[in-house]
C-alpha cells in the first residue's frame, strides 16, 4: 500500500480515523522498513563479494523513531518526546568480533557511537576528554552492565512558519531514566512552557502526565535538577533569553528557580571561550608530533581537538 493511497484531507494531511486507513499506514511503514533492509543487503552483499565482510565493522542506527499513529494518531517525529520517537535501533556487527548475537537493555545514545568506534580503533584514550558520549564496548562482554543512568533528549525545530513561533513550543529538553521521563517544552522567547512527566514503571505507554500533581512534586524537582545538569554538561542550555517573563507569570506551573537563567547561559559562554583559547594555545606546542606518532596512521585532524 503506497502513501498516496491514503485519503487526503483539505489541508494536505491524511485521514487516519478509520481502522482500515490506520492499517494501511502501518503496512506502508513496514514496507519502508523492508526497502531500507534491501538497501542494506546490497551493501552487505558487495562487502562479501569483495572479501571485506570479516574486516568491516558495521554500525546500523537511525536518526529518530516513528510515531506510527501512536498517541492519538500522530505521525513521524516532531514536537514530542514519546518513547516511539526516542527509541532507535543500534546494531554493531562483525562476524569475527561478535560470532553470537547479544542484546542489551542498557541505555545508549547516538553520542556514544564515536567514542565506541574510537575504542575499537585503539585511540579512545587520546581523545576521551573530547567525547560527550560513553564508550559502549563494556556492554559487549557484559550486556547487563550500565554505562549511563539517564538519557538526555533535545528537539529544536526550525521548520515552523513564523506565525507559530510564539504559540507553539518548538523546543524540548528531556531527561529519561529507567523509571521516569521528564520533558519541558518551550519556545525561543521563554514562554508557552509545557511539562510532561511519566512514571514509566506504572505507565509505560505514557498515558498519564503527572507533572504538576502535588504528590509528585519532590520527584519533579529531582528530575528537573537532573535535566539541568545534563543540559549544562552537554551544552544544550537555551540561548540568551529572559527566562521569567510576564507571560510566564500567567501560567500555573512554572518553577523558574529550577531552570537555567540568562546569567548561567552567559557563564557557559564565557567558559566555552576560555576553553577555546586554551585549546588554541595547545595547538602551537610540540605535542602535535607526539600525538601524531601515538595515533600512527589515524589523522588527528579528523577529531574535535583540531590538533
Amino acid at each position: 500500500v503506497w502513501y498516496e493511497d491514503l485519503p487526503e484531507l483539505k489541508d494536505g494531511q491524511f485521514a487516519t480515523n478509520s481502522q482500515q486507513v490506520q492499517q494501511m499506514f502501518v503496512n506502508f511503514y513496514g514496507y519502508l522498513k523492508k526497502l531500507a533492509d534491501n538497501q542494506i543487503n546490497e551493501v552487505l552483499n558487495a562487502l562479501e563479494a569483495k572479501g571485506l565482510i570479516d574486516d568491516t565493522l558495521i554500525v546500523r542506527t537511525s536518526d529518530h523513531g516513528e510515531m506510527c499513529l501512536a498517541h492519538d494518531r500522530q505521525r513521524e517525529k516532531p514536537f514530542n518526546a514519546y518513547e516511539e520517537v526516542l527509541r532507535v535501533p543500534l546494531i554493531i556487527s562483525n562476524p569475527n568480533l561478535f560470532p553470537n548475537a547479544v542484546s542489551t537493555d542498557s541505555f545508549a545514545t547516538t553520542l556514544d557511537i564515536v567514542p565506541t568506534l574510537a575504542k575499537f580503533a585503539g585511540v579512545y584514550d587520546l581523545f576521551q576528554f573530547a567525547f560527550q558520549g560513553c564508550d559502549l564496548t563494556p556492554l559487549f562482554t557484559n550486556p547487563h552492565q550500565e554505562v549511563r543512568d539517564a538519557i538526555h533528549f533535545t528537539f529544536d525545530d526550525g521548520t515552523l512558519p513564523p506565525r507559530f513561533f510564539k504559540t507553539i513550543p518548538r523546543r524540548i529538553r528531556t531527561i529519561r531514566t529507567k523509571e521516569w521521563k521528564y520533558s519541558v517544552y518551550f519556545n525561543d522567547e521563554g514562554t508557552n512552557y509545557e511539562y510532561e512527566m511519566y512514571d514509566l514503571v506504572n505507565d509505560p505507554l505514557e498515558k498519564t502526565n503527572v507533572a504538576g500533581k502535588p504528590e509528585y512534586l519532590e520527584k519533579f524537582r529531582q528530575l528537573h535538577a537532573q535535566l539541568i545538569t545534563q543540559m549544562v554538561k552537554l551544552k544544550t542550555v537555551p540561548g540568551r533569553f529572559s527566562i521569567y517573563t510576564e507571560e510566564m507569570k500567567q501560567q500555573k506551573f512554572i518553577p523558574p528557580l529550577y531552570w537555567p537563567t540568562e546569567d548561567e547561559a552567559e557563564y557557559e559562554a564565557i567558559m566555552d571561550y576560555a576553553a577555546n583559547q586554551a585549546q588554541s594555545s595547545y595547538r602551537h606546542r610540540d605535542h602535535k608530533e607526539v600525538i601524531k606518532a601515538q595515533a600512527k596512521d589515524v589523522d588527528p585532524d579528523m577529531w574535535w581537538l583540531g590538533i
